[in-house]
């Protein structure tokens, strides 16, 4: 049996609402409040710098990268921010799982004249 509320706020019986002494309640209540988004941390490497060497123009150098962290809200929009490295804090210091940091890395930069194809960056330092 349906109830209804008059308006002094008590609740009768809806025979009563049908006689004007109230309104009906809606068949379904319904309920919601907003879910708060938990913020995914992590970190994540900067794109590498070009390759500098020391004192000259061309030949072995090193190149960089940073470290950095970022957050998202989970979505699969993917999108990121960088943000204050405190809030990674917490977080295991690794990337996808490997906590082989490496933020330099050997290079050449080749000479003006020199034309070199190289399959990969190990091909090139090992000649």
């Amino acid at each position: 049996m349906l109830d209804c509320v008059r308006s002094d706020g008590k609740s009768v019986d809806i025979k009563f609402c049908e006689e004007g002494d109230g309104r009906p309640c809606p068949s379904q209540m319904e309920q919601w409040k907003p879910c708060p988004v938990r913020p995914c941390y992590r970190w994540q490497y900067s794109p590498w710098s070009e390759c500098r060497v020391e004192s000259v123009v061309c030949g072995h150098g090193t190149r960089y990268r940073n470290l950095s962290c970022f957050v998202s809200d989970g979505s699969s929009d993917g999108e990121s921010s960088m943000v204050d490295e405190e809030l990674c804090n917490t977080l295991e210091l690794a990337i996808n799982g490997d906590r082989k940091i490496i933020l330099k890395e050997a290079c050449i930069l080749p000479c003006p004249g020199d034309i070199s194809l190289f399959k990969n960056m190990d091909d090139m330092i090992n000649t």
